[in-house]
C-alpha cells in the first residue's frame, strides 16, 4: 500500500482527525502556525495499515495550520494544510 496521510474532514474544528494509510511504525505529528511557529508535537504509534488519530488543538484560533508528519524510520515526511473554523 502506498503511504498516504490525510486530514479528515477539512476544515476542522479544534480537533484534527488524521487518517494514516501507511506502514505501521512510529511517527512524530507536529502542528505549526502558518508562519512556522511550533504549537505542539506528539509521537504517534501506528499499528495497522489504516488507522485514525485525533490531534486536539485546544485554544487555537480560526485560521490555517500546517501539520508535519515525520516517520521515525528516516523516510520522507508529509506536510498537510488544515483550516480551523
Amino acid at each position: 500500500m502506498a503511504n498516504q496521510i490525510l486530514p479528515i474532514p477539512n476544515p476542522i474544528h479544534n480537533i484534527i482527525p488524521i487518517r494514516f494509510n501507511s506502514s505501521a511504525g512510529l511517527y512524530m505529528v507536529s502542528l505549526y502556525t502558518r508562519d512556522g511557529q511550533l504549537l505542539q508535537a506528539i509521537p504517534v504509534n501506528i499499528t495497522s495499515e489504516q488507522q485514525d488519530v485525533l490531534l486536539p488543538i485546544r485554544h487555537a484560533q480560526q485560521g490555517i495550520y500546517l501539520i508535519r508528519v515525520n516517520p521515525q524510520d528516516g523516510k520522507p515526511g508529509y506536510t498537510l494544510k488544515v483550516i480551523n473554523k
